[in-house]
């Protein structure tokens, strides 16, 4: 039983980066669920199988590779020390993520587009949106809580509405992912990310 879950989850995994693959190469609507089951090397079945469906599986894409910034944030939020020091290297490296890690450029190049869809699937978009919107919203809550504590311990100016500062860090982190992805031949993300971040943090402590 052990070995067939362990099976189960290797053919899922290769179900999702041939997504990726795929969906970057031709669009959502350019996708046939044929030219991901080749790529992944199995049935087309494995796909309803194990997702359901085309746009179940285009969700679980950014559901997956989401999930590879999650070690970086917990990795810096379990070290010691000051809690703007740690945001700082946390805010770093997810910067650093995107130029190093070639699957988590390509999500983040889909999530910048709005998939063409069928009337039928219309209302799985409305509900992926939906649940991109309440991720998005999660992380912002986040910083903000940890932005609160910074300020509590007297890392923050006090004029400094914490609210607007976890807006500014996702528009910047968003806002730079995407100039990045548009025109890389012109500058690197990751050699830039110090002074960027930096930038970022002089604007908010004290």
């Amino acid at each position: 039983m052990r070995r067939t879950k362990e099976d189960a989850e290797i053919t899922r995994l290769a179900l999702i980066k041939a997504a990726l693959r795929v969906f970057s190469e031709k669009g959502y609507g350019g996708t046939r669920l044929e030219d991901i089951a080749a790529v992944a090397g199995v049935t087309r079945g494995a796909i309803y199988h194990h997702f359901g469906g085309k746009f179940e599986l285009y969700l679980a894409v950014f559901d997956e590779f989401w999930r590879r910034a999650d070690p970086i944030f917990e990795e810096e939020m379990g070290r010691e020390g000051r809690y703007l020091d740690k945001f700082r290297r946390m805010f770093i490296r997810y910067l650093e993520l995107v130029e190093r890690d070639p699957e988590f450029q390509a999500m983040m190049e889909l999530s910048f587009q709005r998939p063409e869809v069928s009337e039928s699937e219309r209302e799985m978009l409305e509900k992926g949106i939906g649940l991109k919107r309440a991720a998005i919203g999660d992380a912002l809550d986040q910083v903000a809580s940890f932005l609160g504590k910074a300020k509590e311990d007297g890392e923050v100016r006090d004029d400094v509405d914490i609210d607007v500062a976890s807006q500014a860090y996702m528009g910047m982190f968003q806002g730079l992912a995407l100039l990045w992805l548009l025109m890389r031949q012109r500058f690197s993300i990751k050699m830039n990310a110090t002074a960027v971040v930096d930038i970022f943090i002089r604007g908010i402590m004290k």
